[in-house]
């Protein structure tokens, strides 16, 4: 059985070694997951993109480095790898007795967000600059 203290260590290092892992993975088979996805379901019968189109590429992109390609292909990924990135450093700090509070916690934040979001979703069917291509 593990201890507290081995419990804490693992998972505080399991990213710093999942992460690489990850990434490894995504550069090894980017062909393959090209090759087996499939096109957007909704993107195929609505003729516009839906929040979630651009994704896969986004991961790649990140996966790479390329933040603001990331950003062009789906920004969510990033903002979603950004929010992970912030909680865990808050729980691995918690585990060791700090509380750090760096994930803003106030609904003004999130709501401005959520609609910054919907609005880019929204206008990047209309502005062909913004299409993730």
């Amino acid at each position: 059985m593990l201890s507290q203290k081995q419990k804490t260590l693992a998972a505080a290092l399991s990213p710093a070694v999942l992460i690489p892992l990850l990434i490894l993975v995504l550069h090894l088979y980017p062909a393959f997951a090209e090759k087996y996805s499939y096109p957007c379901v909704f993107r195929s019968f609505f003729r516009v993109y839906c929040p979630g189109c651009g994704g896969t590429h986004s991961v790649y992109a990140l996966a790479g480095g390329h933040i603001l390609l990331a950003l062009r292909y789906n920004p969510i990924v990033p903002l979603a790898a950004l929010t992970l990135l912030m909680v865990w450093i808050e729980n691995v700090a918690a585990l060791f007795g700090k509380r750090v509070k760096i994930f803003p916690g106030s609904k003004a934040f999130y709501l401005v967000l959520s609609g910054i979001l919907i609005l880019f979703y929204i206008a990047r069917n209309f502005i062909p600059a913004l299409a993730p291509v």
